[in-house]
Formats: C-alpha cells, sequence, structure tokens
C-alpha cells in the first residue's frame, strides 16, 4: 500500500479492508474501481493522484487515471505510465490501444512513485498531463462529452493508487 506519507489524510484514499488504499491486482477488477461524480465535467477541469507499481519480480508494471462518459473499458481515457516500457501513455479502449493519443518516452525508475495532474477541455477536446517532471499534450477524442466517472487502471500488474482529487473551473 502506498504510505500514509503521500498524502496527508486517509480519506483521500479509496477505502479497502484495511482502510488503507487502494491495490488493483487483477484487470478484470477495473469496474470495481470506477468512480461516478455527483456533478458531470463539462468544461475545465484538473485531476490529481497518485500511483506505483506493487509487483515485484515481474516486467509487467502499469497504472492509470482512467477518464469516461460511461462505465466501459472500449470508451475510457486512460493516462499513466507503461512503467515497464518506460512511457508516459494516454490512449482510449483497451491496453491494445496503448500510446493511441500520446506516447512519450521517459527515464524514471520503476520503483518511484509517480505524480499526475491531468488537465482538460471538453470543449476544445484538450488535455494536457505532468507525470513527475515529464509534460505532455494530447487531442481528446471528440465523442467524449462530459466526465462521468474517473478510475484507476492496470493491465495484469498490481498497482497502488490514490484517490483521483478533482478541481473544476465550475461554482
Amino acid at each position: 500500500m502506498l504510505p500514509s506519507t503521500l498524502l496527508p489524510r486517509s480519506e483521500h484514499y479509496i477505502q479497502k479492508q484495511q482502510n488503507k488504499g487502494a491495490s488493483i491486482t487483477r484487470a478484470n477488477e477495473l469496474f470495481k474501481h470506477f468512480l461516478k461524480l455527483p456533478e458531470p465535467i463539462v468544461g475545465q477541469a484538473t485531476v490529481r493522484m497518485k500511483y506505483r507499481s506493487a509487483s515485484q519480480g515481474q516486467a509487467t508494471k502499469n497504472g492509470a487515471l482512467l477518464i469516461a462518459e460511461k462505465p466501459s473499458n472500449a470508451s475510457s481515457v486512460k493516462v499513466g505510465t507503461a512503467i515497464g516500457l518506460g512511457q508516459h501513455v494516454a490512449f482510449q479502449g483497451g491496453w491494445n490501444q496503448l500510446g493511441s493519443l500520446l506516447r512519450k518516452k521517459a527515464k524514471f525508475d520503476a520503483a518511484e512513485t509517480f505524480e499526475l495532474e491531468l488537465s482538460f477541455d471538453l470543449e476544445r477536446h484538450t488535455a494536457s498531463a505532468t507525470i513527475n517532471d515529464s509534460s505532455m499534450t494530447f487531442k481528446l477524442p471528440p465523442d467524449l462529452k462530459s466526465i462521468q466517472y474517473l478510475g484507476l487502471y492496470n493491465k495484469e500488474t498490481a498497482t497502488d493508487f490514490t484517490l483521483p482529487i478533482v478541481e473544476t473551473d465550475s461554482p
């Protein structure tokens, strides 16, 4: 689990049996970690979260924030890190679409904690992401009209996440 020093208050973690964080261990657990927002985001917003690999002794390591209008793997957009591949990525759909929106090589230690800040403008269909010291911009899919769900995503690995924190320009 992520240590409590990553975020000062434990209520920022997704609650689990041990009440310390979320750890996704299999891709088929993806839909258990969709969070429906109280109000849809239709304009601009910024989402912040942290994640790190919780797997040891395997090459496949990854983690991403998921944004979606519907709780569907096929239509959701994932932004995060393919740790084992040494890349920051953004893609819509399944893992076979990895990097379809963005793929950026990066140098990092596979054991480090990744801090993601994702800012997006749904009217312009643009997004910018900063993951640790890497910044990137990309276009969002034109069919993404609102964000009604946030989620945590990984594929065939174990990943620890903090709860995404959302800031909007809306009152």
